[in-house]
């Protein structure tokens, strides 16, 4: 199950197959049809640093567990399909410590 987070309205949002954004539209997403891999909107480059895309595990979801690990998604991830400003963005990693940068 993934989830949106935005740091500035501090809107969560768990994504299905209609689209969604926060409260101040700084992020927004929905799954596509395969069930796992997810659109994800941002509003500009500066949503990188103040929104995340964040994960549970779908035994949490449907309540077989009533606790999970939650984990923070790369940008890069091959699950995510990112658009900055209605554009598709290639993400890269070039840095040691996995630092997610844009082109």
């Amino acid at each position: 199950m993934k989830l949106i987070h935005c740091d500035l309205c501090h809107n969560v949002i768990k994504l299905d197959y209609h689209f969604q954004y926060c409260q101040c539209y700084n992020i927004g997403g929905r799954y596509l049809r395969d069930g796992r891999t997810a659109e994800i909107y941002l509003k500009d480059e500066k949503s990188f640093k103040n929104s995340r895309v964040l994960g549970f595990p779908n035994s949490v979801r449907y309540g077989k567990h009533r606790e999970g690990t939650c984990w923070v998604f790369y940008w890069r991830d091959p699950y995510l399909k990112i658009f900055v400003d209605g554009k598709s963005q290639t993400i890269i990693t070039n840095k040691p410590d996995f630092e997610d940068t844009y082109v």
